[in-house]
């Protein structure tokens, strides 16, 4: 293990050594296995999808702080500490094809693993319209906000957009993700392929809104994140 580090005041970030000759997909999950005392229910096992982009040297990832043992032992592990990790899984992956325009719809630590796909995006150089609408409580809660604001900076191609449900300072985007700002910000939203993840709730809730808008089933793909 590299390091532990701290992404907001509830997020929290675990940095690893890139075994040799492990290759990944941006969007890709592990299942990671840290050693825990008095284990709980689930115990030492959890599925985390890959912050780190492909174009990385080191493996990242990230979840909200919590009550369970693997959480309260996440938060607190010591450099040195031996973790085991899978091979890379799940199809939640990035099109590379420039003529297919991505629209990404999440909220909160759902950031993750399109937080992967828009720094391979902006590393590669890809010729690929990507519109990123992310939904947060306040800035604060934002992860990776100075990350996301660089990107947006250096990559012609992508569009970030920012919205707030809980934040009366803000001047912008302001609610939850409707088929309104997304008909705004996204003229040819028919043409699209959608990258929607986050709590399922809100996963649910996104795909039944994006079937109500007409998109095609084949062009959705989703991840939910349940909680540990």
């Amino acid at each position: 293990m590299i390091r532990l580090e701290k992404i907001t005041e509830t997020v929290m970030s675990l940095i690893l050594d890139k075994p040799e000759g492990f290759n990944y997909f941006p969007g890709q999950f592990i299942n990671i296995t840290i050693p825990v005392d008095e284990c709980d229910a689930r115990c030492n096992k959890r599925n985390f999808s890959l912050v780190s982009s492909p174009t990385d040297d080191y493996l990242q990832i990230a979840t909200r702080r919590g009550v369970s043992r693997f959480k309260q032992t996440y938060e607190v592990i010591s450099p040195g500490t031996v973790v085991k990790i899978s091979p890379p899984l799940g199809k939640f992956t990035l099109n590379m094809d420039p003529k297919v325009p991505a629209v990404m719809l999440s909220g909160g630590i759902g950031i993750t693993p399109l937080h992967s796909m828009l720094k391979y995006a902006t590393v590669k150089k890809l010729l690929k319209q990507i519109t990123f609408i992310y939904s947060n409580s306040q800035k604060e809660d934002i992860p990776f906000k100075k990350d996301l604001d660089y990107y947006a900076k250096n990559n012609p191609h992508l569009s970030l957009y920012y919205t707030f449900t809980d934040d009366p300072l803000y001047v912008g985007l302001k609610g939850r993700i409707t088929d309104v700002m997304i008909k705004k910000l996204v003229p040819e939203f028919r043409s699209c392929e959608y990258y929607v993840c986050g709590p399922p709730t809100m996963v649910n809730d996104l795909v039944k809104l994006l079937e109500n808008m007409k998109i095609l089933p084949e062009l959705i793909k989703q991840e939910l994140f349940t909680g540990y």
